[in-house]
């Protein structure tokens, strides 16, 4: 197994398309709400719902594996309202890069290729963990306080809440409405990537500045998480590695929508988005080589 290849092979396209991105930005003009509206409202959801609706979350470690996940996540953030203390600074952005991990595009195939298709699972159920409080507590935290309660009111909740639900049921959706509902999802990443890319060629120094401190507590501060909760919530091999591997992922790519939807820093958090992805070329393999 070369897991640098491995690596190269899911991180090389991001960047392909990010920088496709970066570039028409130095000769095209747009408005970015125009990409991240339809792609917040529509396309998200749609590809929440077929993620959430073709998963199955079983198996006697669920419980454990979704209590390692939170406690990560939560702890992240609780690092983040640490650093913002001691520092003063306390853009809202900062908690979407700490908290939320890239576990499903860069996760998932990592875990795959290490662990097979029982670290799959497991990685899966880490994931889907992940997707939940991203698309509640995330949205939260970068929502003025007089709209918070509106999260509940965003289609991407009721499309995980519903994808949940049939999954869970095993209802099968008629595969017509499925493709096309695929359909409507599979623009997402591509979009985000761009729209990214876009973002990436205004980003000031003092936006970087504040990019390498996310980086560092998402990275380094989710991989001590993740060891931590491995014993706490008594999880040992294989089930143990997959939750130090996901912990030490990099900012998800969707942090960026999220933050140009809310005004939460947009610049800072692109820029911590493309700097964890870029050193994640090296700090993944050195996770692997430690635990594998």
């Amino acid at each position: 197994m070369n897991v640098a290849l491995e690596v190269l092979r899911v991180v090389v396209p991001v960047f392909a398309v990010a920088g496709a991105g970066y570039g028409y930005a130095a000769r095209g003009r747009l408005d970015l709400r125009s990409l991240t509206d339809p792609l917040f409202l529509v396309f998200t959801p749609a590809l929440a719902f077929t993620l959430m609706v073709e998963s199955r979350l079983e198996g006697a470690l669920l419980a454990r594996l979704t209590a390692a996940a939170s406690a990560v996540i939560l702890g992240s953030g609780a690092l983040t309202w640490a650093v913002g203390r001691l520092t003063g600074a306390r853009p809202r952005g900062l908690y979407l890069v700490t908290m939320f991990a890239n576990n499903g595009n860069l996760g998932l195939p990592l875990c795959a290729l290490a662990f097979g298709e029982t670290g799959l699972a497991m990685a899966t159920i880490y994931c889907v963990t992940g997707i939940l409080f991203h698309f509640s507590l995330g949205i939260a935290l970068v929502t003025p306080r007089a709209d918070r309660w509106g999260v509940l009111k965003l289609p991407v909740l009721h499309a995980i809440i519903l994808g949940l639900l049939l999954g869970r049921l095993e209802v099968a959706v008629p595969a017509p409405i499925l493709k096309g509902i695929e359909l409507l999802g599979a623009p997402t990443i591509p979009v985000m990537l761009f729209a990214l890319g876009y973002r990436l060629r205004g980003s000031r120094l003092h936006a970087v500045r504040m990019a390498l401190v996310g980086c560092a507590i998402r990275i380094g501060g989710g991989l001590a998480l993740a060891v931590a909760a491995t014993h706490v919530f008594g999880l040992t091999g294989l089930a143990a590695k997959v939750v130090i591997l996901q912990g030490a992922m990099p900012p998800a790519a969707f942090n960026f929508v999220l933050a140009e939807m809310y005004d939460a820093d947009p610049e800072m958090v692109a820029s911590a988005v493309a700097l964890g992805t870029f050193a994640s070329i090296v700090t993944i393999p050195g996770v692997l080589a430690w635990i594998l």
